[in-house]
């Protein structure tokens, strides 16, 4: 580059062509070699009287494959690097995540529970077979959808997964087996107190019930983190 015709716009040029080489997986000590050729032909050329113009009209990434093809040179393609593994913050995520979308979906579904209570208690007879059918029925569709706002907040908070399916499934699975061991645990302990309803015993209830759906939506992070989705 000593040579006075030579212009900043050809080292430009030049480094133009040496990115494409990179970005084709040529070996570094391969491109300084291409490239210490490059410029010794474009000195020769310059020096010659070649217009600058023509010089430069040339197309950067087809002199590299040219170049790449009649050497002979396989390239390597250039691996992408691993991603960062989830730390602990994608099981808090997934967490706060789950949370609220179970908050969200449990506020949607009362009003149905309610209409569905209201209707039971309305149309049936008291304490019939039918009664307790409509009651479950409603709380089951209740869960259904809360578990599966649930899993949509999981899916969210994965949103930087590969497969956001899996988290919704996950998620949601999981907050239908927690959900239902809660339930077991909340409703044994009720049974110990003769269904108290003192303020002391709903509130273990509802550390019962919302200690078990977390550590549930903890284990469903670390699954998630693991596998990845």
């Amino acid at each position: 580059m000593a040579d006075r015709g030579w212009r900043p716009q050809l080292t430009a040029w030049v480094d133009r062509v040496d990115l494409v080489w990179g970005r084709m997986g040529v070996p570094a000590g391969e491109r300084a070699e291409l490239r210490a050729q490059l410029v010794r032909d474009l000195a020769q050329a310059v020096a010659e009287g070649a217009p600058l113009s023509e010089l430069l009209d040339v197309d950067p990434a087809r002199l590299a494959q040219d170049v790449v093809s009649s050497l002979g040179l396989t390239p390597v393609a250039p691996t992408a690097p691993a991603p960062a593994p989830p730390g602990r913050g994608a099981v808090a995520r997934v967490v706060v995540g789950g949370l609220v979308g179970v908050a969200v979906g449990g506020l949607v579904s009362v009003l149905p529970v309610l209409a569905a209570m209201g209707w039971a208690f309305h149309h049936v007879p008291p304490g019939s077979a039918r009664e307790s059918a409509a009651i479950l029925a409603a709380y089951a569709v209740a869960g259904l959808v809360t578990a599966l706002a649930g899993g949509i907040g999981v899916s969210v908070a994965c949103d930087d997964v590969p497969a956001p399916a899996r988290p919704l499934r996950r998620g949601t699975l999981g907050l239908l087996a927690s959900g239902a061991v809660a339930t077991v645990l909340a409703v044994g302990y009720a049974a110990t107190t003769g269904y108290s309803t003192a303020p002391g015993v709903v509130l273990t209830e509802v550390v019962l019930v919302v200690g078990v759906v977390v550590a549930g939506l903890a284990l469903v992070g670390q699954r998630v983190v693991r596998a990845g989705g």
